[in-house]
Order: C-alpha cells, then structure tokens, then sequence
C-alpha cells in the first residue's frame, strides 16, 4: 500500500480501533480482520490510508495540512481506515476522492463507532447494512422501475401513465449518481414558466426515485411546505432505527446521524420556496444526495446548485399522455387530438384534467370539449388563481384555468363542497375519508353515506382528488375556493 508505512503501529491500531475496523467507505462499510478459518492469528484486508500523501507528487500531496487542521502527515487525523479496495481506488482516482471527501467518511465512520459503543449495532440500525445498492447501469441505459430499497419514504405511488421526459431522467441521473460531486440538484422550470404549478416537475422526480432509487441506500422524501422535522423524524421511523426516543428533537438528531453514517442516499425536498431552508438543510445532510423541485429560479451560487429547466411536453408526448389517461382515445386521430393539445398549452396538468375528463363522459369527444374550453374562455375568473400567481405567462395559466373549470362544472354541490372543504387541508396529506362523513354528519346532516360516496368517486375519477389506500387527498396545485364562495348547502 502507498505510504502504509510512513504511519506508526500505534496510529494504525488507533485508526483501525476508532473506525471499527470497518471500511470507511459509506458505499462499502465492510469487515476488514476476521480470524481465519481452523489456524491462528487473524486476516486484515484494511489499512490505514493518507488522506494527504507524505509526497507532493502523491495522491492529495498538493494539499496544505493546515486547511484541514492536519498536524502532521503520519498523524491519525491525516489517515482513514480502509479495505485494501478503496484504499486503492483513492489513490489510483485522486481526482475522484478529494481531502473533503475522505474527511467526511472519516468523521461518519468514527460517529458511527462512539454512537455504538457498548450497545448492537445490528439492533441499533436494522437493515442498515443489509441492502446492498445495485451496480450502477450503463449512462446510456434507462433502467425500468422498481421497488424502492426497504426503509425508504416516498409518499407517492409511481405514477403508471408517466410518459416522456427520458432526456430529463438521464440529466438527473448524471447530475445525483454519476458525477463525482455532490451539489444539490433543482429541478425548475424555464423562465417563461416560472411560478406555475402543472409542468410535472414532482412526478419527473417521483419517477426518478422509481427508477434510480435502487442505486442508493434510501429515498427520502420531505414536502419543503410542511414541518420539516417532523418529516425527517417519519424518515428515521420508516428506517426502524431503535431504540426510537421519545422527543422529536432526539428523533431528528437519531436520523441524520444515520444519514451522515450511510450518507449514499437520495433526499428529495419537494415545492421549495424559501432558499433559506435549503442552506440550513443543506448543513445537516452533507454526503446525502439532494433532489429539489420548485417553481422558483435557484441561484445559489454558494452550494453549487445545479438547476435543470423543466419544458412543456413535446407534443408527441402530449398526444401519447392524452391515450394514455384516457384508453377510449387510442384510436382517435392524431389530428383531432393534436388540436385538443394544442390549446391546452401541452401542458401536463391541463392534459391531465382533459383526459381524466374525456375517460370520465363517455359521450364527450376532443371535439365537445374543445368547445366547452371556448365557451368558458370569457367565463373564466383570473382571480381564482390568484395563489398560483408569481411570474407566468397568462395562456399557460389560461389553459390550467379551462381544464379546471370543464371539471368543475360536471361536479354535482356535495362534491363540491368536498373539494373545498379538502383544499383547506395540508398539502400531500391524505385525508381520511371519516372526515368527510362526519362532516356530514355535523353540518348536512340529510346527506347519506352513498352520496358522499358518489361525491368523492366523482373527484377522483375526473383527476381533481386522489385515492390513496382508504383515504382521499385533494390536489395540492388547486386553490382552496376555484369556483368563489357559495352559499352553505
């Protein structure tokens, strides 16, 4: 090994004792001594590796040990406990392995030791080390969906009519998995559609985990809306690490600790809007791979973001995703509706709308809703959309507005009333279906089971609610009040 022994016996031992004798490698963490099978004496398969080489000329040698608060070459803190593979792979690959990096594997892997002193690791985190992430496919190859790795946390079910957007998966691949640094990753949308929701950027990242989820440790999705805290402490939950306290703050601690002892992992913070969230997040999860999404311009100069603009769908993909939604289209021509697309803008949002719609009135045609969409055009209240109001081009937010108010209309007044009732609810947060049958209950009280039934059917089959297990979430993109306020019923 390169420069093994310009380290003394006693500074190896201490290195070795205060990693475990585990490789520091998050990727890796394997056992490096073990007593051989019917002999004596013991295997080492680890060394202590130079985070700075002894020479110039030697992997990280050009590095000045002051700016790490390094004494000296052949001290401890210039060394990490590695397997005999990543100790080559470092210096064979300086470029790939920098001073910061190695540093961050040593501080993990000695946390991670102090933390278990005295106690089970195998207890303490379950599972941990018992998901071995896939190798990595070839750059050029889109992988198919998959389960995600156990002790994952992603709220959403894989969206089965997802089309398109292959060029943009490869773009995040090679931004979170390939590339060797670690800048949080945003996907954004162009300026002519910045502060609008409906482009697709949270479903482009919910495929993402989907498909590329299996090359980390863990998924771990966070609403940038809600009590962040809270949902770092579900995360820990869903890992099972144990014993669990009692008190949130000890919760949270407990899982970016996990993090940072397993850091090759995916966070997905989801709708961010305050970039002061992202630089205090950003502190807490350093090795942690960050995927953003937000209907805002990033520039953050200082964390390297590295933003990806989101476009409206080609419009290829926008016919594909009209059959797609709505099977009863398959054999409708592409001219019909290419023009249907058309006026929607392509956008995903507005097409979703119109085919849940289409799939829904099996008497309606791309042509009667065109002239539905016509109809309202003048009808259509711009104020409605006021929460969505940023920066956007008004015919992007003309065409949301349409598609919504052709639903809408087909809403009986209880279904209605629901829709309002939920928009006043927590983002992305299933709602329990008794909520709304006690709600019933309480204020309509001539209102029977079958007919809330009906009602809520009715907003999940045209797109406007989703059904998650046994309960009903409403839309986060839709504004509380859509149609203005009406009289109680």
């Amino acid at each position: 090994m390169p420069d093994y022994e310009n380290f003394s016996t006693a500074t190896i031992h201490i290195v070795a004792q205060r990693a475990s004798y585990l490789c520091s490698n998050p990727d890796c963490r394997c056992l490096t001594t073990a007593a051989p099978l019917g002999g004596p004496g013991i295997n080492m398969v680890g060394a202590a590796a130079h985070i700075i080489a002894s020479s110039p000329d030697g992997p990280r040698g050009n590095e000045p040990l002051t700016d790490y608060n390094i004494g000296a070459v052949t001290s401890e803190e210039n060394a990490v406990w590695l397997c005999s593979i990543h100790h080559k792979q470092i210096d064979d690959h300086p470029e790939l392995y920098p001073v910061a990096t190695l540093l961050a594997w040593k501080a993990a892997a000695e946390a991670w030791t102090y933390q278990h002193l005295g106690r089970n690791p195998f207890q303490s985190l379950p599972g941990a080390y018992a998901y071995t992430p896939e190798l990595l496919p070839d750059p050029a190859e889109l992988p198919p969906p998959a389960e995600l790795p156990p002790g994952s946390r992603l709220p959403f079910p894989r969206n089965a009519a997802f089309t398109g957007r292959t060029a943009e998966l490869h773009i995040l691949a090679s931004s979170l998995i390939y590339a060797t640094s670690n800048h949080p990753t945003v996907i954004t949308q162009s300026e002519t559609l910045s502060g609008l929701g409906g482009v697709g950027k949270t479903q482009l990242a919910v495929e993402f985990c989907y498909r590329y989820g299996r090359y980390f440790y863990g998924i771990h999705w966070l609403q940038a809306d809600q009590d962040l805290n809270a949902q770092i402490a579900l995360c820990g939950q869903e890992m099972g690490l144990s014993p669990w306290p009692d008190k949130l703050p000890e919760q949270v601690a407990l899982t970016l600790q996990a993090w940072k002892i397993q850091p090759h992992r995916m966070l997905v913070l989801d709708d961010l809007l305050d970039l002061n969230l992202l630089r205090d997040l950003h502190a807490e999860i350093q090795g942690v791979k960050l995927l953003i999404t937000t209907c805002r311009l990033v520039d953050e100069p200082t964390l390297g973001v590295q933003s990806h603009q989101l476009e409206l769908l080609p419009r290829p993909d926008s016919l594909a995703l009209l059959r797609k939604l709505a099977p009863r289209l398959v054999d409708t021509p592409d001219s019909e509706l290419d023009r249907l697309a058309q006026r929607l803008g392509d956008c995903p949002l507005a097409l979703y709308l119109a085919s849940m719609y289409l799939n829904d009135d099996p008497l309606s045609t791309p042509a009667s809703y065109l002239k539905k969409l016509y109809q309202l055009y003048d009808a259509l209240d711009p104020t409605f959309l006021i929460d969505w109001q940023q920066s956007y081009p008004t015919d992007y937010a003309q065409n949301v507005g349409e598609a919504f108010l052709v639903s809408w209309e087909q809403l009986d007044n209880l279904a209605k009333r629901f829709f309002q009732v939920a928009g006043y609810c927590a983002a992305n947060t299933p709602i329990p279906l008794a909520v709304f049958h006690e709600l019933t209950k309480l204020s309509w009280h001539w209102i029977d089971d079958f007919s809330s039934a009906k009602a809520l059917e009715h907003l999940q089959t045209l797109g406007l609610a989703v059904p998650p297990k046994a309960a009903c979430c409403s839309t986060r993109c839709w504004p509380s009040s859509p149609a203005g306020r009406t009289e109680p019923m």
